[in-house]
């Protein structure tokens, strides 16, 4: 891992066994052990880790109930607002 110059109040960066496995699985360590803390923001808006994962599982859930099976590959298209 690279040394932050100054980084910002309260990071802690990721131990290394968190960066194992795959994206969803990295992701799903950071929203357990980082639950309040922002994982994205635009201008007017920002969600907590806890919130995106919230999010992103009830996306999957839908996809699922909708078309397939787990393992099956989907496209998926979103517009950038």
């Amino acid at each position: 891992m690279l040394p932050l110059i100054n980084p910002p109040e309260g990071f802690s960066p990721i131990p290394v066994q968190a960066l194992e496995g795959t994206l969803i699985d990295r992701f799903e360590a950071m929203a357990s052990t980082h639950p309040e803390e922002v994982a994205v923001r635009d201008s007017a808006s920002s969600l907590t880790y806890r919130e995106l994962n919230q999010k992103s599982n009830a996306l999957a859930g839908m996809i699922l109930a909708a078309r397939g099976q787990k393992g099956e590959v989907i496209a998926f298209l979103a517009y950038h607002s």
